[in-house]
């Protein structure tokens, strides 16, 4: 069962909210900002057993809850854990669309260039998926549009194969 639990010191005092699969999301992020609203020191620990350590996160990106995800990087959880299969928040965020969320991530020092288990980086995810505002994001974040995935190709060559014109003429402009 996936779990956060933030444990949070006032004095001598130690309270400790768990929220788990089940919680709802919104009632997590009104614990949160009730606890970081008070002069607390807070830890933030994720649980799974199968020992996946960014699902809650990862969760919290592909719904696009930016304003969650704040408060999570915010009370000091990682911002590049990875998943089971490399990826990061930023991974999600980007094959998702969700430009706001992408920005944020990159604020916070999200790494643009992480590599999933199979090569793939964020800017791969969003030319895969077709989201060219994403990808003029994470380009202008320094991007490298040469990397290449466990095929081969690079996020120009997905555009290419998929199809994705406007994706095309503009990682051209970045290409080696």
């Amino acid at each position: 069962m996936d779990a956060i639990f933030v444990s949070v010191r006032t004095g001598y005092w130690l309270k400790v909210l768990e929220f788990n699969s089940t919680s709802d999301w919104s009632q997590l992020k009104s614990g949160l900002e009730t606890v970081l609203d008070h002069d607390s020191d807070v830890y933030m620990q994720l649980q799974n057993v199968r020992h996946d350590w960014a699902y809650p996160l990862h969760r919290v990106g592909r719904h696009d809850h930016s304003q969650l995800a704040s408060l999570l990087l915010c009370a000091g959880l990682p911002v590049d854990t990875p998943d089971s299969d490399g990826h990061t928040l930023l991974h999600g965020a980007a094959e998702g669309g969700h430009l706001q969320l992408v920005k944020l991530l990159l604020e916070h020092g999200a790494d643009v260039d992480v590599q999933g288990s199979r090569g793939d980086t964020p800017l791969m995810g969003a030319t895969e998926c077709g989201y060219l505002e994403v990808a003029k994001v994470l380009v202008q974040a320094r991007a490298d549009t040469s990397l290449r995935d466990s095929n081969g190709r690079t996020a120009l060559d997905l555009a290419n194969l998929l199809g994705r014109t406007e994706l095309v003429h503009y990682l051209k402009r970045f290409s080696h």
